[in-house]
Parts: C-alpha cells; sequence; structure tokens
C-alpha cells in the first residue's frame, strides 16, 4: 500500500539512496515519484521472491487444472 512511510521522490532516491533501501526492506516496498507521479517501485528481495514463487505456484495449478 501507498503510504507516507514509503513513498520517496527521485530526488531523496539519490540523496538517500541508503534510507529509501532501508525502507523498502522494511517495509516491503517503497515508491519512487517524480513531478508527484508514481514512477517506479523499490522491492525488498525477499518480497520479491515470494511473489514470484506464489506467481509460479498459481500458474503451475491453472496449467495442471487446464491439463
Amino acid at each position: 500500500m501507498n503510504t507516507i512511510m514509503n513513498t520517496f521522490s527521485i530526488t531523496d532516491l539519490r540523496q538517500n539512496t541508503l534510507k529509501v533501501m532501508k525502507m523498502a526492506n522494511q517495509n516491503g516496498v517503497a515508491y519512487l515519484f517524480k513531478h508527484s507521479r508514481p514512477q517506479a517501485a523499490l522491492v525488498d528481495i525477499n518480497y520479491l521472491k515470494s511473489l514470484q514463487d506464489a506467481c509460479e505456484d498459481y500458474l503451475d495449478k491453472i496449467t495442471k487444472t487446464n491439463s
């Protein structure tokens, strides 16, 4: 979810890279905005791996169901 705690500007990222990375690690994601518009998300590696695993499990399940 997009909150004040995990929303940063591109300037924040440039000037405080380690802080933004730390917040992404703590919250799972840090949203990056440029000119008040969302541009990207910095995602914690463990959160990314869990999303990838969940996606693979889902695809395996629907592939077996449709076979």
